[in-house]
Formats: structure tokens, sequence, C-alpha cells
């Protein structure tokens, strides 16, 4: 039973980008959205689901309350009931952001790496019955974006604001995780506890946002631009470092493990274009009147690149075990039409888990006046493949879905 259990994490590791097989579910990134990005989501700070997983500093981009949840079939090829599953709630406004999956308060919400079912046979082939094998991370994050921070406290004792998250914002985030492994029960033929661990880890990220142009919620400098469409570009850089305080992990009286970790940088280019305020209040006074409430912005595009630097190990001819910094890197390309449809595609390029290949995905959704809306998400991504070994293991198919409420909005708008 070991043996085939340890060669699972192996090929679930392998297949999901993660150089170590303790506490693996840490490394195994919940954002459906970015994913079909290529998995590049540390810089992606607009719309209605940001991937807070990659990057915490992202929750100081949060307004109202976002329930996010998500469900992946990690190694279909060679396991039918190992699953990935998120489920985790953000709340914040004004610059400031929170997100909840189990911590501090325990069952709202986790993430649990589910391997499924094992048949438990001791040394002589015994019969010790069957047992789940499982992950779980419960944590919390907090994220604060300083420049719009410092606009609203501001606004509150003057008001008045220097308006000074127009051109650019600086956040920050931190993470912190409390992770469970149960890999195996007490048996006898095993010492005790050493199927089970458990550990405490934290992340930390950066995002840096500049904006030259805003001619879609300010005034513009380019009249003749604005004369035909409004438009804004954002400029954004990101950082994040996952597990960035190198936990280990025990199990038992085994010898400490070392979990994984993920240093992380990312940019990311957005353009968003909108029609005048004329044109909208014509269409606005017409038959299709009530897309108005739903498509600002009507066209948003985007270009994200990511890159991870992992610490890990390889043999070499002579069979001697090399210690190495791995390297990754991912790209994205994405396409939202009225607020509504979005599509995206992205490759990934990672040597140490040979993956490389094309990733993509969509959404389908509404956002009524930023108001309360809901998406649907959905993302392809290539896996493990070497043609050398014959290994060539399918596409993993994700989806997940998000539901947001604006409740200050809501307020405002009823008085």
């Amino acid at each position: 039973m070991l043996r085939h259990l340890s060669v699972l994490l192996a090929l679930a590791c392998a297949a999901t980008d993660c150089s170590a097989q303790a506490g693996i579910s840490t490394l195994l990134d919940t954002g459906i959205r970015a994913s079909g990005m290529g998995r590049s989501g540390t810089a992606l700070f607009w719309g209605d689901n940001p991937d807070v997983w990659a990057n915490p500093a992202l929750l100081g981009f949060q307004q109202g309350i976002r329930y996010v949840h998500g469900k992946t079939q990690l190694i279909p090829d060679l396991a039918s009931n190992v699953f990935l599953k998120s489920d985790g709630v953000a709340v914040g406004d004004y610059g400031l952001g929170f997100y909840t999956s189990g911590k501090p308060i325990d069952g709202f919400g986790r993430v649990r790496l589910d391997y499924g079912t094992s048949e438990a046979r001791g040394p002589g082939g015994e019969d010790f019955g069957t047992f789940q094998s499982w992950e779980e991370v419960h944590s919390w994050s907090v994220g604060a974006n300083i420049l719009q921070l410092t606009d609203n406290i501001l606004h509150v004792i003057t008001d008045k604001s220097p308006d000074l998250s127009r051109w650019g914002d600086v956040s920050l985030g931190m993470a912190k995780k409390h992770v469970e492994v149960f890999l195996a029960p007490d048996l006898p033929f095993l010492p005790p506890g050493a199927g089970q661990g458990q550990f405490d880890a934290q992340d930390k990220g950066i995002l840096v946002r500049a904006t030259p142009y805003d001619g879609l919620d300010h005034r513009g400098y380019w009249s003749s631009v604005e004369k035909k469409v409004r438009a804004r570009l954002d400029v954004a850089y990101g950082g994040s470092s996952i597990n960035e305080d190198d936990p280990v992990i025990v199990f038992g009286p085994l010898e400490p493990q070392p979990v994984g970790t993920d240093s992380r940088r990312a940019v990311a280019l957005h353009l968003v274009l909108h029609p005048t305020e004329e044109k909208e209040a014509r269409m606005a006074q017409g038959s299709w009147n009530w897309l108005t409430h739903f498509w600002r912005p009507a066209l948003s595009l985007a270009y994200t690149w990511d890159q991870s630097e992992f610490p890990g190990t390889f043999r070499d001819t002579s069979g001697a075990v090399i210690e190495t910094t791995f390297k990754e890197h991912r790209y994205g390309f994405e396409a939202v039409f009225l607020n509504m449809l979005g599509f995206r595609v992205g490759h990934v390029n990672d040597p140490s888990g040979s993956i490389v290949g094309t990733t993509w995905g969509f959404d389908v959704g509404a956002n009524y006046e930023h108001l309360a809306g809901a998406r649907y998400e959905w993302a392809s991504v290539p896996q493990a493949s070497d043609p050398a070994l014959g290994i060539h293991l399918q596409d993993v198919h994700r989806q997940g879905v998000m539901v947001f409420l604006e409740p200050i909005r809501l307020w405002e708008r009823l008085r």
C-alpha cells in the first residue's frame, strides 16, 4: 500500500508543478481564471475574481463580499478519485481586503486535496481494510492597497481626497496557513504517526500598479481619443513568496521533510475600452438599454507573464543527487466582452515537471452595475509529458463558480 501511495503522490506532484511531496496542497494554485492564462495570476489584479492564492496583495483591490468555489480532478489518467477542492470568502473595500478559507473560523471554507480511498495491506499481504488519504489547508489572508487606503482616510478627515490612486497603487499582502496531512492511519507494520503530519506556513506578496492613462473613470488628457472611446491602460508588477518561511513537516518518528516553496514575479498589461458617455446615454434610451447595466467595461484586453523559482534536486548521469533552482515560465492573454463573456489562452513551460503546453479557458457571468453578480469559470491545463518514457497525461479540466455582492454600493444606491 505505501509504495502505491508514494507513486500516486509523486505523479500528482509531477502533474501539478511542485518540487516536494510533503504538503503539496500548498503549491496547487486554486485560481481557475488564472489557469486558463498559463497559470499566470500573480499580477492579475483586475476583474471580479483576482487570484489571491497566487498573491495575497491582490486583496488590496477587493470590493464587497465574494464567495469562490473550485473543483479539479488532478490526474484522471491515473486515478479517478484524486480531487482538489477549494472554498473561500473574500471581504473588502476602501483599500483593505480579507480572505478566509477555514481560518480564523473553523469549517468556514478550506482547500482539500483528496487522494481518495486506498487499501491497507501488510508486508505479507494481510488485509487491513481501506482508508481515506487527504491534505487540508486552512488559511486566512489580508491585503492593503496603500494609496487607495490613504485616499479614503484623508477623505474622511478633510472631506477631500488627493486622488493618489488615480495614477497607481502599491498593495501588500500576507497569508497564514495551517496544513494537515493524512496519508495513512496507524497500522501494525508502521511506526506510530508515520502517516500523519501537520505544519504552519505563510505567504507574502506585493503588487505595484501604474495607470499612465485613464479616460474611463476620470477625464483623460488625450481629447482626440476621448471623442471616440473611453480608455484605460494599466501596467502592473507582482511578486509573491509561497511558503516563504521554509516550513517543514514531521511524520511521526521520521525525519523532518521540507515543504516546497515558490518564489514568483510577474508583469501584466491591461487595456479597457468603453463607449463615450454620449453613446452610452443614447444606448440607454433604446431597446438595448438593459445592456448598459451590465457591460462596463465593454472590452477588456490583457497580457500576463509569470515566472516561478523553486529549489529542487535531480540525478546526473552518474546517479549523484544535485541541488538546483528550477525556473518555470508562464504567460497568458485574456479578452472579456461586455463584462459577460471572457476567453483566455496561455502557455506554460515547466521543465522540472515535464510540463510544456497550451492552456485555455473561458468564463460566463453577469455583473449588475458592480453591485452584485456571479460567474462560472472553466480552464484546461496541460500535464506531464515525456515521450522518451512514454508518458503523456491528458489535460486537466478545472471549473469553479464565484458569486459576489457589494453591500456598501448597494446601500448607497438604495439611499
